[in-house]
Order: structure tokens, then C-alpha cells, then sequence
């Protein structure tokens, strides 16, 4: 008969550990939510702003639309890093296990988005810093290679 009261015992007492450990979750979870909302509203800002700064700089279509696009792409990733700030706030509210367990899975499903819209960002930023010409280094290296066919070209001559 001990060993039964032994034994709800001591699964009270680890009952009672889980729901401590998730109580503080939840505190932890409206901290880092506002933290990770006001994030991403200061990147909406921030982008938004580059934006405008290229906008007024910029005299090239291509560039103009490449930078439009990337804007879209950054503004999404901070409007998902805003959602994600007010899920983890919302389960300061969260009472039950199960829609606790439901909201971080959608909370890690919106972090591979976000991942992913970052690789594709730093491919596409790479890409188009690997396309775009710079056209005094280009003109220094047409001149050598003149040269250096010209160097070429006498010693040639100076050999026959």
C-alpha cells in the first residue's frame, strides 16, 4: 500500500515539475515573442528604407528591378519573423499541452520558411553581384591583354 502512494507521489510531484517547467516556457515564449515581433518590424523599416535609398541612386531598369524583388523577398522574411514573434507571444496564454505542442510546430515550420527565404536571398544576391560588370576593370584587362599581344607579336617578329 506504501509503495501505491509512493508511487502517485511521485508522479504528482513530476506532474507538478512539467507544469512549473511549462509555465516558465510560457513566460520565456512572451519574451522572446515581443523581442522577435519588434525584430522583425525594425527590419521592415530598415528594408524599406534601403529600398528608397536605391530608388533614388539607381538609373538602371535592371538593377532597379533586381532590387525590388529582393526588397519582396526581405520584407516577407521580416513580416514572417513578425508572426513568429506573435506566436511564441500568444503561448504565454496557452493553457493546454497539445495546442502548446501545435503551436511550436507551426512556429518551426514558419522558421524553415524563413531559412529558406534566406538561402534563396543570398543565392540570388550572389548571382547577381557575379552578373553585374565592372566596366574600369574590364577596360584595364582588354588593355593588357593588347599588351601583351603586342609584346607577343614583336618578340615574334624579332625572332623571325
Amino acid at each position: 500500500m506504501f509503495a501505491m502512494v509512493d508511487g502517485g507521489l511521485s508522479l504528482l510531484a513530476s506532474q507538478m515539475f512539467l507544469l512549473a517547467a511549462f509555465e516558465n516556457a510560457q513566460n520565456y515564449a512572451l519574451l522572446l515573442g515581443v523581442a522577435a515581433f519588434s525584430g522583425g518590424i525594425l527590419l521592415m523599416f530598415s528594408h524599406k528604407r534601403h529600398l528608397d535609398e536605391v530608388i533614388r541612386e539607381q538609373k538602371d531598369e535592371r538593377v532597379l528591378q533586381f532590387e525590388l524583388r529582393k526588397y519582396r523577398r526581405r520584407a516577407t522574411s521580416s513580416a514572417l519573423i513578425a508572426s513568429v514573434g506573435c506566436m511564441l507571444a500568444a503561448l504565454f496564454w496557452v493553457s493546454e499541452p497539445r495546442i502548446f505542442v501545435t503551436f511550436i510546430s507551426l512556429i518551426l515550420l514558419t522558421l524553415v520558411a524563413i531559412f529558406g527565404l534566406a538561402i534563396v536571398d543570398i543565392f540570388s544576391v550572389g548571382l547577381q553581384s557575379i552578373s553585374r560588370t565592372d566596366e574600369p576593370a574590364r577596360k584595364e584587362l582588354i588593355e593588357e591583354y593588347l599588351r601583351n599581344r603586342k609584346k607577343q607579336a614583336a618578340e615574334e617578329k624579332d625572332e623571325s
